[in-house]
């Protein structure tokens, strides 16, 4: 696991690509260059392992937050991913709460952890703990025997200063790409994207009242609105946005048809002129609009010339739509806005072959690997293998965590 993460991680997939022309070990089909000098993988593994990396995308609380807590345990490399495959397991939610809930001790925490523990440590959610455990605090297992050391290897651990040694020292991570709304932290070690994602997923007029005076516009047309969309957008500049991102795969399709303003207007009026005692109007009723403004903010983007990230296939949690996220909705956007940088990120799992299609024939389409090696390593093995063979390798962005915490970023 660790090693494929180091492998697929980093623009080394330059280096791999440079492998699979060899006619040895790696998956080499014909030979087209002069076979090199012995011990080849030896110095492909060193370069890959000595390169540092832009890492595009992760949710990382501030050090200044984190450190504000006061008690951490083997719970704190549980908080996210792998939580879902405990309740996947069948962890009831009742004993889920139990088990972050402080007032018990931690002995029985840990048993009622256990159980649910000992089936989701095979699972890729699962191995990333354990890679922490072992790499960052030299504790090789999290078991009956362990879990005690390693809850106080974590709180003794949290000091200022820690990100910058897992991140630069130990990860050989620069620049990490934060998505955490209209924030940003310190240029030593972040830049962040900004979503509007709330103006264009819009059911009521409160909602759309509300955006509109964020930004001192009070809203009565379509253009007011628009208008709105305009000054938050600005307002990222101003703060030194150097991307844009789209989540809304977690609430519907991310199919955006093209629609005419009149028809956006007239949703507009039905949606503003509704009695806020009224069941608000249903999706299908209100998409063209959504639709509308989704097309506005690929003006923005594209004007201003930043890349949009957007994300595709899995979401995390139980029992969303995975058929709102295939990649191919996206198919009109890429011909509509041809100088817009499309990121599609977490490789569209599980529609990498869909991909790899839309990132060969689109000059706009980017591949994005984040978080895909954390959800399944064999995936991102047997995909980065075709991507190479038919993306051009300037269109691979290889390595971003996609975690809250700098542990499990590692």
């Amino acid at each position: 696991m660790k090693s494929l993460i180091k492998k697929v991680c980093t623009v080394g997939f330059v280096l791999i690509l440079l492998g699979s022309f060899i006619q040895s070990g790696l998956i080499a089909q014909i030979q087209t260059t002069v076979m090199p000098k012995t011990g080849f993988e030896e110095r492909i593994e060193k370069a890959v392992n000595d390169i540092r990396i832009i890492d595009t995308h992760e949710h990382l609380r501030t050090e200044e937050g984190v450190m504000k807590d006061s008690l951490y345990d083997f719970i704190y490399l549980f908080q996210q991913y792998i939580n879902y495959d405990l309740i996947s397991a069948g962890m009831p939610k009742s004993v889920f709460l139990k088990v972050n809930d402080t007032s018990y001790s931690l002995k029985e925490r840990w048993e009622m952890f256990k159980p649910y523990w000992e089936v989701t440590r095979t699972t890729a959610y699962g191995r990333v703990p354990l890679i922490v455990a072992n790499d960052l605090y030299g504790i090789p297992d999290i078991n009956d025997n362990t879990y005690r050391k390693l809850s106080e290897a974590i709180n003794d651990s949290m000091q200022w200063g820690w990100y910058k040694h897992v991140l630069k020292d130990k990860a050989k991570i620069d620049i990490s790409i934060l998505d955490r709304r209209h924030k940003r932290f310190g240029k030593d070690l972040f830049r962040h994207v900004e979503r509007f994602d709330d103006f264009i997923y819009v059911f009521t007029f409160p909602e759309i009242k509300k955006l509109g005076e964020k930004y001192g516009i009070e809203v009565k047309s379509l253009d007011d609105f628009v208008s709105a969309l305009d000054s938050a957008f600005q307002a990222g500049l101003d703060y030194e946005m150097v991307g844009v991102k789209s989540g809304l795969a977690y609430n519907r399709t991310i199919k955006y048809d093209k629609v005419t303003k009149e028809k956006a207007e007239d949703v507009f009026y039905r949606v503003t002129s509704r009695d806020t005692s009224q069941t608000p109007l249903d999706f299908e009723s209100v998409k063209p609009l959504q639709d509308y403004m989704m097309h506005r903010l690929l003006d923005l983007v594209d004007r201003y010339d930043l890349p949009f990230q957007i994300h595709t296939g899995l979401q995390t949690g139980s029992g969303n739509n995975i058929l709102n996220s295939k990649p191919t909705l996206l198919n009109n956007l890429f011909h509509e806005y041809p100088g817009v940088k499309f990121c599609l990120f977490h490789g569209s799992y599980p529609y990498g072959g869909e991909l790899s299609v839309l990132a060969k024939n689109f000059p706009n389409v980017y591949i994005d690997m984040c978080w895909l090696y954390v959800i399944s390593p064999s995936y991102s093995e047997r995909y980065l293998h075709e991507w190479i063979e038919t993306v051009p390798a300037n269109k691979i962005m290889a390595f971003g965590g996609d975690y809250i915490t700098v542990e499990d970023i590692y």
